[in-house]
């Protein structure tokens, strides 16, 4: 996937998240994973109870 279109997807999924009450705010920085031309994989747990 082009870079371009990976922060633009991650822009557009944080605008939904910033609309949800029961999120659990972390503080990660886009612009650390998007320096290089490494892979980025982004993982995590989807729903947790």
């Amino acid at each position: 996937m082009e870079k371009n279109k990976l922060k633009e997807v991650l822009q557009d999924q944080q605008s939904l998240f910033d609309k949800a009450d029961d999120l659990i705010e972390r503080d990660i920085s886009l612009k650390d994973y998007m320096k290089g031309n490494e892979i980025v994989i982004i993982t995590g747990i989807r729903r947790c109870f």
